[in-house]
């Protein structure tokens, strides 16, 4: 996923460790979802709730295509 937008541009975004501390704390919490530290990621998530599949499948498609060399 590394040439990938979503696999480098959120690499970026969110540090391993603040994502792998908000997943331990949700987890013990007894949540059943969590979203990454970057803001960008938990507006996204939110909004995920409210938009059609048929769009979110348009959005993750685009942004898991390779990138060109």
């Amino acid at each position: 996923m590394d040439d990938t937008k979503v696999g480098s541009e959120g690499k970026s975004e969110s540090q391993p460790e603040d994502v792998a501390h908000q997943g331990i704390e949700a987890l013990l919490a007894g949540k059943d979802h969590v979203y990454a530290a970057a803001l960008k990621t938990k507006v996204e998530g939110m909004l995920a709730t409210v938009t059609p599949g048929v769009v979110k499948g348009a959005m993750h498609e685009k942004m898991a295509k390779r990138k060109a060399s």
